[in-house]
């Protein structure tokens, strides 16, 4: 298995959930964890210990919350001080940027859900490049679109 490190964007707001709560999305509570809390047990269980989460919004109510966790993990912060105008993808950039990292990084949105084992088997990819991607509905304004082929391969 490759050595892998993980960037964990987490820069946005959640602006659509404000009329439910003024947590940011990381930090909501699913299954008596934080979000932020099972994206660090996913990674430190598939053994990704170098870890960098890009924050924005709310930043320091998610540094100190970090704080509290007690994982053996290497955690830098990217500042994205322009979330709300450029977004995730921007988020992304500058995550891969600031971080340094060059090879074999994951790049996880902050809030997605997922089981653990789903990490372990895309680490072990033989593929220099993977991307995970799940069955939804064109009409869904909240899913990115790709597009896959016959053979599973994602269509630029």
């Amino acid at each position: 298995m490759k050595s892998y490190s993980a960037i964990i964007l987490a820069a946005g707001s959640g602006s659509r959930m404000h009329k439910i709560t003024s947590k940011c999305k990381i930090l909501l509570d699913i299954n008596g964890k934080t979000l932020l809390e099972w994206h660090l047990t996913n990674l430190f269980n598939n053994g990704i210990y170098d870890i960098t989460i890009v924050v924005g919004y709310n930043s320091n109510t998610i540094i100190n919350q970090i704080k509290k966790y007690n994982f053996e993990l290497n955690i830098r912060f990217v500042f994205n001080q322009n979330y709300i105008k450029y977004g995730n993808a921007y988020s992304m950039y500058q995550g891969i940027l600031d971080s340094g990292l060059q090879n074999n990084y994951l790049v996880i949105d902050g809030d997605f859900v997922y089981e653990s084992q789903i990490l372990n088997e895309l680490s072990n990819q033989k593929y220099a490049n993977c991307v995970l991607v799940s069955k939804g509905d064109i009409n869904d304004i909240e899913c990115a679109k790709t597009l896959i082929n016959n053979e599973g391969y994602v269509v630029m």
